[in-house]
């Protein structure tokens, strides 16, 4: 939940943040997220003198030190105190996007989904009252403009947790979306559409058709109605980027495809694989015996 605006801002003596964190992440950011990964991830653990007297987190903290900091296993210091003083400096010392980095790779290492999942709302907060450009999506630190694109993506993971192939496809496309350093939009668009495509096939329960044979197919069937406008729209952008046009070859040769292209077409296929499995689900339709 985001906490209230302060007095002196509610009364006019200061201005509230303005700018969006997108390439940085400045101190009062930094300081909160750290407080946020030690109330979830340290606060217990720091009370007991060793890290491994409490196995989930001595384990993350070891895999943290041999796979993220690629530093010998026979160096690991097991004093709680010590490791918890290099976390903090490490934390605070080091680029924005590292900071993301190891908080990834601490949540997708600890035992417990529900204490990641805390974690992960908590430092929601932190990003939306300081202006960051980035939330917490699918244990992805992703940049995004608005909370409904958020929940859209979320939605659409959440429903498509029984279908494997739908969820691949959605979160390949957020990974290749989220990626800091190397992000790959071209090939983030593909999977988003390809999602859609993949969720029509099993519905229609034709394999290897195309979004658009796919679609026609589920409305012969006459269970699940699809308005016409939408599934046309879905066809042509189908075809923007299938094999057949070549980014599957056109997408791929063009020059100005970016951040806000594939994000849209990420939220976009999330809201309609939502719409989708909606539709099966007042038609009547068990997806889960399809896939």
């Amino acid at each position: 939940m985001s906490r209230a605006k302060p007095f002196s801002e509610r009364a006019g003596f200061s201005s509230p943040r303005t700018v969006i964190q997108v390439d940085s992440l400045d101190d009062a950011t930094r300081t909160a997220l750290w407080n946020c990964f030690y109330s979830d991830f340290l606060s217990e653990f720091t009370r007991q003198n060793y890290f491994f007297t409490k196995y989930e987190f001595g384990q993350s903290y070891a895999r943290f030190w041999c796979d993220f900091l690629r530093q010998p296993i026979d160096e690991l210091d097991h004093n709680s105190y010590r490791a918890q003083e290099h976390l903090h400096e490490f934390f605070f010392s080091s680029p924005w996007y590292q900071v993301f980095d190891f908080l990834e790779f601490i949540a997708g290492n600890y035992a417990y989904p529900d204490t990641c999942e805390e974690f992960a709302a908590a430092a929601n907060g932190v990003l939306q009252d300081e202006l960051a450009g980035y939330r917490i999506v699918g244990g992805l630190f992703t940049r995004i403009t608005s909370e409904e694109e958020i929940h859209a993506i979320e939605a659409a993971l959440q429903s498509t947790d029984p279908l494997e192939p739908v969820q691949l496809h959605l979160r390949d496309a957020l990974a290749k979306l989220s990626d800091r350093k190397n992000p790959d939009f071209r090939n983030s668009v593909k999977e988003a559409i390809s999602a859609v495509e993949a969720l029509s096939r099993i519905i229609s329960g034709q394999p290897r058709a195309t979004l658009g044979d796919a679609l026609a197919a589920i409305e012969k069937q006459g269970n699940i109605q699809i308005h016409g406008a939408l599934k046309s729209g879905f066809s042509s952008i189908y075809g923007w980027t299938s094999d057949a046009q070549g980014i599957r070859h056109a997408l791929l040769e063009e020059p100005d495809l970016g951040f806000e292209d594939a994000k849209f077409m990420l939220v976009a296929c999330s809201a309609f694989v939502s719409y989708l499995v909606a539709k099966c689900a007042a038609a009547g339709l068990d997806l889960r015996s399809r896939s």
